[in-house]
């Protein structure tokens, strides 16, 4: 049986698509804002802590 990940934070990641940056949470994309910035990163961390 394959040993589930618990600890780990999900990725902040690039749409290229869309150009945003995205996070998968209990299997819904949430759309943080433009990638790269640092305002998507401090919304990936707002998401995360919630």
């Amino acid at each position: 049986m394959p040993k589930l990940a618990v600890d780990k934070l999900p990725a902040f990641r690039h749409h290229k698509a869309r150009a945003l940056a995205v996070v998968t949470l209990n299997g819904k994309n949430i759309y943080l804002g433009s990638y790269g910035t640092s305002a998507s990163k401090a919304e990936y961390d707002r998401v995360i802590s919630e």
